[in-house]
């Protein structure tokens, strides 16, 4: 009887989870409070980071597509660092370099360590044509590191980190 009590409890915990996760996604919310608190990154942690030069922050081949933030607009010099304040307009554009762009590649995750978030289904009803066009979407405060990965119709791919500093 004590081990049904117990499967109980746990069956009660994961479906409030599993009810907050489906609540948080049906307003404009990028990821909960309680992901953030996995996610979000300490300012020791932050600093830790140094810069994310586009040496260090891409894989894959040069001809991949563009990642092309219209809103926010990047804030350092190298281009991977943005700061925001929620909720905010998040416009993504994917630009078409030696091939067309296929969305249907766009993989985006946020990350911590070894934590890895996905987003991808989150911002796909935002996805138009070859962008993303959020509107007052809801971001937890904190700072966050976010891959937005995508390839084009031959293959060629482009991964980039962004640093999310969201007030």
């Amino acid at each position: 009887m004590k081990r049904l009590g117990h499967i109980a409890t746990r069956y009660v915990v994961a479906s409030i989870f599993l009810i907050a996760s489906a609540m948080a996604l049906a307003g404009s919310s990028l990821f909960s409070d309680a992901e953030a608190q996995h996610l979000r990154y300490s300012d020791e942690g932050w600093q830790g980071l140094g810069e994310m030069r586009d040496g260090q922050a891409s894989r894959g081949l040069a001809d991949g597509p563009d990642i092309v933030f219209e809103r926010p607009y990047p804030v350092s010099g190298d281009g991977n660092s943005v700061t925001l304040h929620s909720p905010s307009d998040l416009v993504i554009v994917f630009k078409e370099k030696s091939a067309p762009v296929n969305m249907d590649s766009l993989v985006v995750t946020a990350e911590k360590g070894f934590i890895s978030l996905p987003l991808t289904s989150r911002l796909t009803p935002y996805v138009k044509g070859n962008r993303i066009v959020a509107e007052k979407l809801e971001i937890p405060e904190g700072k966050f590191v976010i891959e937005i990965s995508v390839a084009d119709q031959q293959g060629n791919t482009t991964a980039v980190k962004y640093r999310f500093d969201v007030q």
